[in-house]
């Protein structure tokens, strides 16, 4: 009897553990998502310039700061990244991200009313994220 009790008892906390188990949900992997924008006149940073990451209803937004410079850590995927500031033309590609990595991009905005150049977004650099493996 002290047996099939005993056997019983262990049978309900492991199917206990092994249910907690299951309700644990992983955190979303991450990457990052460095940008240096600067103007296609001269080639000066821009400060303040706006990006905006979208993932479904997921949205991120960053500021670049007086070097011209923001990143993001984004969650794994293929993200629409728009640039806008009041002034120059808004510029948007799609980006993927990957976790435990980086990308970066230098991005070349053009004042508002000139024509425009070739809005490639080519990585400038990108690889795994110091620190982690």
């Amino acid at each position: 009897m002290k047996r099939t009790i005993m056997f019983f008892t262990m049978a309900f906390f492991s199917v206990s553990v092994l249910q907690a188990g299951n309700g644990i949900k992983k955190a979303p992997e991450k990457g990052l998502l460095k940008m240096t924008i600067v103007s296609s006149t001269g080639n000066k940073p821009l400060a303040g310039v706006k990006i905006t990451a979208k993932i479904g209803k997921r949205v991120f937004t960053a500021l670049t700061d007086k070097k011209g410079y923001a990143q993001l850590s984004l969650p794994a995927g293929t993200w629409k990244v728009s640039l806008s500031l009041k002034g120059w033309q808004p510029q948007s590609s799609n980006v993927k991200i990957e976790s435990g990595r980086y990308i970066a991009y230098k991005v070349r905005l053009y004042p508002a009313g000139a024509k425009p150049g070739n809005a490639s977004w080519i990585p400038s650099s990108g690889g795994l994220i110091p620190g982690r493996l």
